[in-house]
């Protein structure tokens, strides 16, 4: 925690760091256990995202957002806790956030991925979207664009990791288990 508010650094002051899912993960971890006193093992993911340029693609992540929750019987049913982290290694910048959310608000439960069902990890999921299309989508731009890869179990129509290119160049979900594309456009 620091007292005053972090410098914004101009784009063209910012390095490329390139991360794996691993990686940011490793570091909510640390951040979760320095900032609340405890491991991750008892929360479970509500969603989870990472960001990259398009030129950057294959060599890594420059952001990733999760979101954890913990669901607690009280008197008045069931409430929530959820705790948010966001990674900008190459801004050298985090953001936390917890948010509780009480029966009357919360209207039913979340839905979540077990950690330890996800055999396919956000850079394989990218591979495949690379492999299935997004490649030759993305030159179509010269890689004037961004690529994202969330995985989302309370979205609309949850497929699995959702590849998207942006703006609106190309999407496709790849299956977390099985690495099967489910439904690319």
């Amino acid at each position: 925690p620091i007292d005053t508010e972090p410098e914004i650094l101009d784009s063209t002051a910012q390095k490329w760091i390139a991360w794996r899912q691993t990686d940011f993960l490793q570091v909510a971890e640390a951040l979760h256990r320095h900032i609340w006193n405890e491991p991750l093992d008892e929360w479970k993911l509500n969603f989870v995202s990472f960001g990259s340029q398009c030129d950057h693609v294959g060599k890594g992540f420059w952001s990733a957002s999760f979101s954890f929750f913990k669901e607690m019987k009280t008197v008045s049913g069931i409430s929530q806790i959820e705790r948010q982290i966001d990674i900008y290694p190459g801004r050298k910048f985090i953001n936390v956030w917890e948010f509780s959310y009480e029966p009357s608000l919360l209207g039913s439960s979340w839905n979540s991925v077990e950690k330890s069902e996800i055999k396919i990890s956000a850079d394989e999921a990218l591979l495949i979207a690379e492999q299935s299309g997004g490649t030759e989508k993305r030159m179509t731009v010269k890689n004037a664009c961004e690529v994202s890869v969330m995985l989302s179990p309370n979205s609309v129509n949850y497929h699995g990791w959702q590849v998207m290119y942006s703006p609106s160049i190309y999407s496709i979900s790849i299956d977390p288990i099985t690495g099967e594309s489910v439904e690319s456009h």
